[in-house]
């Protein structure tokens, strides 16, 4: 399947910009036709203050928008960085499991998708 990278790439840097946290992290959940179905960022949550300050990751705000499980999605994991295609990250493995429980089975860090090209 070819993804048009450079559509993907862009939304993905403007959901990063979103994030409130250190390390800016968006998550595109993108269908076979190369279509955005879902996006999400990681930012700290503001129910928890008692317990100091809780990250909600950008795989889980992604996966909020979609109403049920899919198995035609594929998640584009970004980094913003200084590089041109972001900095290299990967999902933890609460975050695999759950997208793995929505029938999103293939997790692309965007960074080596454009590298390995």
């Amino acid at each position: 399947m070819r993804y048009d990278f450079s559509v993907l790439m862009e939304e993905a840097k403007r959901e990063s910009e979103k994030s409130t946290c250190k390390h800016r992290v968006a998550c595109l959940l993108v269908d076979e036709k190369s279509n955005i179905i879902s996006k999400g960022h990681n930012y700290h949550s503001e129910r928890s203050k008692r317990l100091g300050k809780r990250t909600i990751h950008a795989e889980y705000d992604s996966i909020r928008g979609v109403r049920k499980p899919s198995h035609n999605l594929v998640a584009f994991i970004y980094r913003y960085g200084k590089s041109e295609y972001g900095n290299p990250i990967h999902s933890c493995a609460c975050c695999e499991e759950l997208l793995r429980a929505y029938g999103i089975t293939k997790i692309i860090s965007m960074n080596e998708y454009k590298l390995g090209d």
